[in-house]
């Protein structure tokens, strides 16, 4: 797995370094200063209900340092359990790779209302490991409540979705139901 990760530092670095030729020196200084708009706008209630971050909720009720310190506990934890999942050799393929997805949502501090698109793919692979009913429902309702986040939950739906595809990925890992051959 370590050649895995090593191609991926070098294709991040490659690509780093492609976005600096193609749009020209300074655009990683411009794209960091773009992140305190960003938080500007998550303050301002035009455009609240389209961030769907942990952060996201942590800064309706939090000043912005805490909202990070939150957000960073949270994505420790997150990026914990799906280490220790994919660290399991045992373990079935769908599971992990629900877990990678539905981890990497919970990470990232600005996603958008569109960004929840990609747990129909977690969701699939869960559903490829054979769900129970019950199992089937709650992730039928993991798609389902990004829909109700504008205005109604706000920043909740997202986060909250993807913790259920996380939960039930691990609890069907844990389980053991491999794939079929």
């Amino acid at each position: 797995q370590w050649k895995a990760i090593g191609a991926a530092v070098i294709t991040t670095i490659l690509l780093a370094v492609l976005a600096e030729l193609a749009f020209g020196p300074g655009i990683w200084k411009a794209a960091l200063a773009s992140l305190g708009r960003s938080d500007e706008l998550l303050v301002s209630d035009k455009l609240r209900f389209k961030f769907q971050s942990v952060y996201a909720l942590a800064r309706i009720f939090l000043a912005p340092g805490a909202a990070t310190a939150v957000h960073a506990a949270v994505g420790l934890l997150i990026a914990g359990l799906v280490g220790w999942l994919w660290s399991r050799r045992a373990e079935a393929y769908a599971p992990k790779a629900a877990a990678l997805i539905a981890g990497t949502l919970l990470l990232s501090p600005y996603l958008f209302v569109y960004d929840p698109v990609a747990l129909g793919a977690a969701v699939l692979f869960l559903l490829s490991a054979r769900p129970t009913l019950a199992e089937k429902g709650a992730l039928f309702g993991s798609l389902l409540l990004p829909f109700l986040s504008t205005r109604l939950l706000y920043s909740a739906a997202v986060p909250l979705a993807a913790m259920i595809v996380l939960w039930l990925a691990i609890r069907m890992a844990e389980r053991g139901r491999p794939l079929p051959s």
